[in-house]
């Protein structure tokens, strides 16, 4: 894919209790996701199973179209990106695994959309995935700690 989108609609953040390592596996398990980010209906990895460079997923948000994310970074245990396009939006997504001290992971959830939800439309977009995340964060807190 490679579009750079234009303006970053989300920067929210958890710590956890766990390396890096332990956080990363959590969250690369994509068919889980559900478990902990109640806004998302299903994601289905082609391949299937853990992510990887190569992974696709089929993703469905409960309000919202269906979208294919492309994994276009991949740095484990440190990060990846992937990105979409639906209805003419470009949307990329990053997730950042910061390793604290004692064993605390800070893992960064990072949003840009593309024109023309880069105005407006993009604030809108943005409040809704901070207002998810504000929900789901804690979730994938308890779920990583009690592993």
């Amino acid at each position: 894919m490679g579009v750079v989108a234009v303006r970053e609609v989300v920067r929210e953040q958890v710590v956890v209790d766990r390396p890096a390592t332990e956080a990363w596996d959590h969250l690369s398990q994509l068919e889980r996701w559900p478990s902990w980010a109640g806004h998302i209906k299903s994601m289905k990895p082609t391949p299937p199973g853990t992510l990887t460079a190569e992974t696709k997923v089929d993703l469905q948000m409960r309000a919202g179209p269906r979208n294919t994310m492309v994994v276009t970074e991949y740095d484990p245990p440190r990060g990846w990106v992937w990105e979409g396009r639906s209805m003419g939006v470009t949307t990329r997504f990053e997730h950042r695994f910061e390793e604290l001290e004692a064993g605390q992971t800070r893992i960064w959830f990072l949003a840009w959309v593309s024109e023309p939800l880069a105005g407006p439309g993009g604030w809108m977009f943005g409040r809704m995935m901070r207002r998810a995340l504000g929900v789901a964060l804690p979730k994938l807190k308890a779920e990583i700690e009690a592993r």
